[in-house]
Order: structure tokens, then C-alpha cells, then sequence
């Protein structure tokens, strides 16, 4: 794995290389030409990287995950003596919920977050259990007597299995509403 500090025991030198991936052009044809996709300054490397003394036994093409880079696999012409070099296969990317938890976050605190489900949880203990599922007449047309559904909007019963987890949805709000 790569090292962070060079105070680290026992390091070797190595560079790891990273190539942006080249922006998608809805009228460009790989088979066309290939170079002209790719960008040029997409290129990044990290000439001064360190590496621990165990990776010096690596061979060309052997694969490696360096935490919180992506993975590398070791460039076939790097050379035998001197830096390694390590050709990034895959990053690591942030996903768009990540980001979005980052903005809210700041934003909210925790106790903002469980004040918020107390009174939540308060609304629904005032909700009858008989009363659940009356309101929602544009997915359920009949009920029994303790107010589940057992027809939908189209008039047609409802599978055992819908209904099934309708009653376990029931019982959760009646123990709820008792409370």
C-alpha cells in the first residue's frame, strides 16, 4: 500500500500514474479515432509516492488496491531497479448521495435529526389503526372490520401476501396507537 509519510519504516520509491477518463462525445466514434477522445492533460503522476519494502518482490502486471486512490496494477515496462511505476485501473469515485450527505449534514445536527422522528413517532401514535389505510382510496377499495385492505383500486383482491404484510403493518400501528 501506498505510504503517506516519509517517516515510515522500510520504504521504496515508486510513482503511480492516473489518467482521467476521457469525456463522452455523443458523436465521436471509437473505432474512428481513438487518440482524438482522449484528453491530454488527463494525466497525473505521483513521482514522489513511497510503498513499503514488501512491494519491491512485485512483478509487472500484478494488481493492487491503495486505499482511498482506486487500483493499480504494476506498468509492464517498469523498470527492475529504481521507482516502480503503477498504472491506476479503477478510481475510487465519491457517490452523488455522499456529496448530498455532506451538504445536509452541515446543515443538521443530530439532535435536530431525533427530534424531528420523536415527533414523527408522536403524529403517529394519534393516527388510529382503523383510520391507516381508509385515506389512501386510490390504491384500496375494500376494507374488514379492523380497517385493512382487502380489495385494490381496481375492485380485485388483493394477494395473500400483500394483505399479509398490510396486517403486520396494522398490528405494528396498533401496538403504537396503545401505547
Amino acid at each position: 500500500a501506498l505510504l503517506k509519510r516519509e517517516a515510515d519504516a522500510a520504504q521504496q520509491q515508486a510513482e503511480a500514474e492516473a489518467a482521467a477518463p476521457a469525456e463522452e462525445d455523443a458523436e465521436a466514434d471509437v473505432a474512428d479515432d481513438f487518440l482524438k477522445q482522449v484528453n491530454p492533460n488527463s494525466l497525473t503522476v505521483m513521482t514522489d509516492a513511497k510503498c513499503e519494502e514488501a512491494m519491491s518482490s512485485c512483478k509487472p502486471m500484478d494488481r493492487f488496491q491503495f486505499e482511498r486512490n482506486g487500483l493499480f496494477v504494476v506498468d509492464k515496462y517498469s523498470p527492475s531497479t529504481g521507482p516502480m511505476v503503477f498504472n491506476r485501473i479503477i478510481g475510487l469515485k465519491e457517490s452523488g448521495l455522499k456529496k448530498e450527505e455532506n451538504k445536509d449534514s452541515a446543515a443538521r445536527s443530530r439532535k435536530d435529526e431525533q427530534a424531528k422522528q420523536a415527533a414523527e413517532k408522536e403524529a403517529r401514535k394519534k393516527l388510529d389503526p382503523k383510520q391507516m389505510f381508509r385515506s389512501e382510496t386510490d390504491l384500496y377499495s375494500k376494507f374488514d372490520d379492523d380497517g385493512v385492505p382487502t380489495h385494490g383500486a381496481d375492485g380485485e383482491p388483493l394477494p395473500k401476501s400483500r394483505i399479509k404484510k398490510l396486517k403486520t403493518e396494522w398490528e405494528k400501528q396498533t401496538k403504537l396507537f396503545a401505547s
